[in-house]
């Protein structure tokens, strides 16, 4: 009985057991930001779980840059040049004759060639002399053995593989970084391509004339032949209404002798508007000047009421 009792309470327990781990506080770790790289050779280990910043590899599907956090991936790498981005910001270049390279879970990533040598040791000169004399015997009558041999060295030491070989030929960052400045460099002429024909499309300011008002400010600077045509007509207009003015106070002084007082306080006091028939105004022109764009001119015809066109007029 004593027994069961015991079983029974273990049984209870376990439940609560089992909730306390599921109620447990975890934490999310960290991403990685670095690759842990390690690349040996049969005689040498180059990297050892070395923190670097990128590596790219001469893979047999193509040029391959290989960051932290990169999908798994086995790649068997062709003879070429391997580069490592360090953290300091420095780079180093690797000539290996092939291999694999591997990319695990956890940013970690590892490298084994067969033969490997960092790229400042070998000569340019004497790689081209020897391109040079394995096409001669490629090209040659000699046996197939040594044809053969002849056609790896080639494949092997073609420029492709040495980029350093063909100055025709830089590392993918140089070619990265030269053509975001090509893009820079494009986009600078757009932009001022654009300011010298909204340059073009503003008049000169020296070329205004004296007598126009010259506290209106045309909207960002914008002054053209339209300024001129509103100034006359807006000189027309002070004329007009002056010449109103002074046949308003003649009618007004004709009436004085009927009543002197009340003629002289209706003079004072009254204010004639003249239509557009009198005046001798057909209709009006509104030009809207925005930045950079067309003008937009509205013609509004005072006769008919009512009537007008809107348009686009290119700057002048």
């Amino acid at each position: 009985m004593n027994s069961l009792r015991i079983a029974r309470a273990a049984i209870r327990a376990r439940p609560a057991a089992m909730r306390a781990v599921a109620q447990r506080r975890t934490y999310a770790e960290a991403v990685p930001d670095k690759i842990k790289l390690s690349m040996s050779l049969p005689h040498q280990s180059i990297y050892k779980s070395q923190d670097v910043v990128q590596v790219n590899i001469p893979a047999e599907t193509g040029e391959m840059g290989v960051l932290a956090n990169h999908v798994p991936a086995i790649e068997q790498l062709k003879p070429g040049v391997v580069e490592v981005v360090e953290e300091s910001g420095g780079s180093k270049q690797f000539f290996l004759s092939g291999g694999f390279a591997t990319v695990q879970p956890g940013s970690a990533m590892s490298i084994n060639a067969v033969e490997g040598y960092p790229l400042e040791d070998f000569s340019a000169d004497a790689i081209r002399s020897q391109i040079a004399e394995a096409q001669k015997v490629a090209n040659g009558s000699g046996s197939e053995q040594d044809i053969a041999e002849a056609k790896i060295e080639l494949e092997t030491k073609q420029p492709a593989n040495l980029p350093w070989l063909d100055e025709s030929v830089t590392p993918t960052r140089v070619r990265v970084r030269q053509v975001e400045q090509d893009l820079a460099m494009k986009r600078a002429e757009e932009l001022e391509a654009e300011a010298k024909e909204g340059e073009r499309a503003v008049c000169d300011l020296a070329t205004l004339r004296a007598d126009k008002d010259e506290k209106w400010v045309a909207p960002d600077g914008h002054n053209c032949a339209w300024r001129d045509r509103y100034m006359d007509l807006n000189t027309e207009l002070e004329k007009w209404k002056n010449e109103a003015t002074f046949h308003d106070l003649e009618r007004d002084q004709a009436g004085e002798e009927e009543s002197t007082k009340v003629a002289k306080d209706a003079a004072a006091q009254v204010t004639r508007r003249r239509s557009a028939d009198e005046v001798g105004i057909e209709g009006l022109t509104i030009v809207v000047h925005m930045r950079y764009k067309d003008d937009v001119v509205i013609n509004t015809d005072l006769k008919d009421r009512g009537t007008g066109s809107v348009h686009s007029r290119r700057k002048m």
